[in-house]
């Protein structure tokens, strides 16, 4: 049995829950994240947060009373956890390492708990489940099971609801779809009882509910009929919760030990297990180094104090409810663990907001979702009218969302299609315009995420998102015919949410901020071809690649002149997106005017092959009204943000030169005003700084040859002298990323080798990293070395502490690595070689 026994009592378990979500952030007509220059210096606020926290809780760090590393702890073997799919995606897409650790640590869950795994699955995209119709709540319910079985490699036992909102209709969805449990608030409960006899019901208001046990929920008709199954239910210790989420309890691991250790009753004879339910971003992000508490908690405190890290679904199973509950407003709008007023917070002024000025009001809540709801209406229309004489049940065909989008050929989309009920084999056509518009479901289901009406204002970027997803949908799912009426409608009921700043309300975010995306396909053409010709330095006259979620064809057509002798040059280019959503033909015409200015015009395959469009005719090109013009101002901003790179590569080539020859006149000039001990202005700051990164960054480039560290380290000291005489500031940047991808290979390379030679180059590279106090990412070097010394070294010392004579060489070679661990900030009392 897992857990301790306290004298004849029961015993003492925890439970400690993290809600790990971001809100969808990726560009719905580019499957990217953009730059968010809220996020510096980081790329975006996924990159942030999962460097402040997904990644840190999957290599929490034990450290010895000197700061040295005793272990590294993988804090989901111990947390309970949910990750929203969409965020999870992300991280699949960009840090695999860390999904591994993840799911690595769910498995060891597993091994411990009798085959119960501390991750839980989550309603897809994080919508209102009581909000949903019940059609888009099995859907979301659906999508999430399949989505965690894919990954995780088991049907999810538990389900996190967004903002744990709940009714009765959602008890019901959550039941049909064999959901076991869900985690709620305390204060969502109404009443309770013991599940045996008829017992009177006892009110919360009267006697606040027991969070140390579980409970049970029976679904039921509106007029109290109960209907067949149960959900189970978990419910937090809200105020240990609240400290935890917005208190200091995460500064100190005792601290936070004695606190849990005072929610238990020390009378009872009965298993206790109290429960902690915050987000998952709580632990890093929010409160910096908190992972560190909780994985000191997890292995030095908790089990000091006789208590025992579990899970829901091993917990639920060793202790069935023994009392049932009823939710509050179960059968009206229900409830939920952010809102005091139902679920008001998504759909009405009710008084919850978070930011925002004085006197903000909600009143847009309402109108944005009954506008979304009319466009739904007309989706979801088209989406039965042309499914349905293809498919026995088209909302079927859209429930096997997440294995129709995995496919890895259109072969095998067309046949997952096939399988869900086609009533013939499917043309590819037929095919394709099903992708298109379960596409199209995707991104409408997306336009409610609950977060676009959790702040203040309409203008929020999540709200804004939220609106792009809707008009997303509307492109897919809306057919050409029907396409401007239903524009013009959506325009209208967005012109009646009015957000709290003036002029500002939901059509006029539309018209600035998704309006210019429905371009997309000539927007992407564009900046594919000016990337392939421009960056590449390339002249293709065909060529494929890949760009922004599509797989491309660019071929060269032919070249016109103008009567100036202005050369324009023609490209066609067909474009398939890689999920078969949608693809494309267009005609690119570019016109570079400098090395660091090119505009264009591009114009669809229909225009350009028809009779009296003549290819070769530039007048043809510039007064077709099909005819799109283009410019770098046209285009999506992370191609801004890449060709920026790329100018200002090309600036910094004759800003180098210009400043080296200012140099050499001036230095000794500058080098007196130094003497002179006063201040010296940016003017002359400015160019000095400039220089010594330059020269600072080409002497790092020569550590990428073998012995070369001395004379490089040299250099570098003598740079670092009339940096300090100088007093200006170096930027690392460059320096910075060099030396981690160094250190990176040649780690990949001790790992294989357990090379002295290859450690004593790391450790020289580390002294310069030190000596130059150079922003080094140390601790993802620190994570790949915990798995060598815990796996070859720790070997190699095993079998050298066994030998019955080992060699005075094997000792050497043993103390030697163990010194190199000490480097890596290693604490090594583990391998003593008295």
């Amino acid at each position: 049995m897992t857990g301790n026994e306290r004298g004849g009592c029961g015993r003492r378990y925890i439970i400690i829950h993290g809600h790990f979500y971001q809100p969808p952030r990726e560009n719905a007509w580019l499957n990217i994240v953009e730059r968010q220059p809220s996020a510096d210096p980081y790329h975006d606020w996924n990159e942030r947060v999962y460097d402040q926290c997904y990644r840190p809780n999957a290599y929490s760090r034990l450290l010895d009373s000197k700061g040295m590393i005793a272990a590294i702890h993988n804090n989901y073997a111990n947390l309970n956890f949910n990750f929203g799919p969409t965020l999870f995606s992300w991280l699949l897409r960009r840090h695999p390492e860390t999904v591994r650790r993840i799911l690595e640590g769910d498995r060891e869950s597993r091994a411990a708990l009798q085959n119960h795994g501390n991750a839980i699955g989550q309603v897809y995209n994080h919508c209102i489940m009581p909000l949903a119709s019940r059609r888009d709540q099995i859907t979301q319910i659906r999508w999430a099971k399949a989505f965690f079985r894919k990954h995780f490699e088991r049907d999810p036992e538990g389900l996190w609801l967004a903002e744990t909102a709940i009714n009765m209709e959602t008890v019901r969805c959550l039941v049909e779809e064999g959901i076991r449990f869900v985690v709620l608030s305390p204060a969502q409960a109404e009443r309770f009882r013991p599940l045996s006899g008829d017992t009177e019901w006892t009110s919360v208001a009267q006697r606040g509910i027991d969070t140390r046990r579980p409970y049970r929920v029976f679904p039921c008709e509106p007029g109290g009929g109960r209907l067949d199954g149960h959900l189970d239910v978990f419910f937090f210790n809200e105020p240990l919760s609240r400290e935890v989420s917005f208190g200091n309890l995460l500064s100190e691991a005792h601290l936070f030990g004695e606190k849990i250790r005072s929610c238990f009753n020390d009378a009872s004879r009965e298993d206790e297990a109290v429960i902690i339910a915050t987000d998952g971003e709580t632990f890093g992000h929010h409160k910096p180094l908190s992972d560190m508490c909780l994985a000191y908690f997890f292995r030095k405190v908790a089990p000091r104090m006789n208590i025992t890290p579990v899970n829901f679904a091993w917990y639920l199973e060793m202790h069935p409810p023994l009392h049932e509950v009823v939710l509050k407003n179960a059968f009206s709008e229900g409830s939920a663990w952010s809102c005091a007023h139902g679920v008001g917070r998504w759909t009405r002024d009710c008084g919850c907001k978070t930011g925002g000025a004085p006197g903000w009001k909600q009143t847009w809540r309402a109108p944005l979702r009954e506008a979304f709801g009319e466009l739904q209406h007309r989706i979801d229309k088209q989406y039965e009218r042309d499914l349905s004489s293809l498919f026995s049940d088209p909302w079927k065909v859209r429930d096997a969302y997440i294995e129709i989008d995995e496919a890895r050929s259109f072969d095998a989309m067309k046949q997952i299609l096939e399988r869900q009920g086609a009533r013939d084999p499917l043309s590819k056509e037929q095919a394709l315009l099903a992708r298109r518009l379960i596409e199209a479901q995707k991104f409408m289901l997306f336009a409610y995420t609950s977060c676009g009406w959790f702040f203040s204002d309409l203008s929020g970027i999540e709200t804004i998102q939220n609106i792009a997803y809707a008009g997303r949908a509307m492109q897919l799912g809306i057919d050409a015919n029907a396409f401007e009426e239903t524009l013009g409608v959506f325009l209208g009921a967005l012109d009646r949410v009015h957000g709290n700043i003036a002029g500002m309300t939901g059509k006029t975010i539309f018209q600035r901020h998704v309006a210019p995306n429905f371009r997309h396909h000539a927007m992407i053409a564009f900046t594919a071809v000016v990337e392939k010709i421009l960056l590449n330095d390339e002249k293709p006259r065909s060529l494929s690649f890949d760009s922004y979620g599509y797989g491309m064809v660019l071929s060269y057509k032919e070249s016109i002149h103008n009567a100036k002798d202005t050369k324009y040059t023609v490209y066609s280019l067909s474009m398939q997106r890689s999920n078969y959503s949608e693809q494309a033909v267009l005609y690119v015409v570019l016109h570079q005017n400098t090395e660091a200015e090119i505009t264009g015009m591009v114009a669809p395959a229909d225009v350009v092959n028809s009779p009296l469009f003549r290819i070769g005719d530039l007048q043809c090109w510039l007064t077709h009204p099909l005819v799109m013009k283009m410019d770098f101002s046209t285009i999506f901003e992370e191609s801004k943000a890449l060709l920026v790179c790329h100018f200002l590569e090309l600036f910094s080539k004759d800003t180098l030169h210009r400043y080296t020859a200012w140099m050499d006149r001036n230095e000794k000039i500058i080098t007196s005003l130094c003497g002179l001990n006063v201040s010296i202005p940016d003017y002359v700051v400015a160019p000095v700084a400039y220089l010594m990164s330059d020269e600072w960054n080409t002497a790092v480039n020569e550590l990428e040859v073998y012995g070369r560290e001395d004379a490089v380290f040299s250099r570098l000291l003598t740079m670092w002298k009339k940096v300090e005489k100088y007093n200006v500031t170096i930027d690392f940047t460059k320096s910075t990323l060099l030396l981690e991808q160094l250190l990176s290979a040649e780690l990949t390379l001790f790992a294989a080798t357990l090379s002295v030679a290859t450690s004593r180059r790391m450790q020289y590279l580390l002294n310069i990293v030190d000596r130059f106090k150079i922003p080094v990412a140390k601790n993802k070097l620190e994570e790949a070395f915990y798995s060598i010394l815990a796996g070859p070294i720790s070997g190699l010392y095993d079998n050298y502490k066994k030998s019955p004579a080992p060699s005075p060489q094997d000792r050497e070679e043993i103390i030697g690595l163990l010194n190199f661990a000490r480097r890596m900030n290693f604490n090594t009392d583990e391998f003593p070689m008295s």
